[in-house]
């Protein structure tokens, strides 16, 4: 038997199939077949793309705010993203994200984006003049949860 270091060179074809994501070996260096998922051989499930379900709070006064975004699938390279831009991020857990925001008042975009792809958006206003009833609740209930 040949050295199993050496691997068979694949056709153009495979090379091909395996560009488009295919996974076309149908048999091992020695010769024996192929069985995907046993020892760690088969490909790697696809990651998923993180997803918002929620940030609180969904408005602030300018010119800063806080935000927790709540949802699923963050990683550490998770960043979230205002008005299509990167803000510094901290990842609370895998279904967390804090980040600071800043701007002038209007409707901004939220985003969060990672190796895997970018999330759903959901909407940031900045207003003037003094917090409504809404932000102050959120707020009081962003702190009790996170402590």
């Amino acid at each position: 038997m040949g050295d199993p270091a050496i691997k068979p060179t694949p056709t153009q074809d495979e090379n091909d199939r395996t560009a488009e994501g295919e996974h076309v070996v149908d048999h091992e260096h020695d010769g024996s077949p192929y069985e995907p998922g046993g020892d760690g051989g088969g490909p790697e499930p696809p990651a998923s793309i993180p997803v918002i379900d929620s940030i609180v709070p969904t408005s602030g006064r300018v010119p800063s705010a806080s935000l927790d975004v709540i949802g699923k699938n963050f990683t550490p390279n998770s960043v979230v993203m205002f008005n299509r831009s990167p803000v510094t991020t901290t990842l609370v857990s895998a279904t967390e994200l804090n980040a600071a925001v800043s701007g002038s008042p209007g409707t901004y975009p939220v985003s969060v984006n990672d190796v895997t792809g970018e999330s759903n958006s959901v909407d940031f206003t900045f207003t003037t003049g003094p917090p409504s009833a809404a932000d102050e609740g959120e707020a009081q209930a962003r702190g009790r949860r996170r402590r």
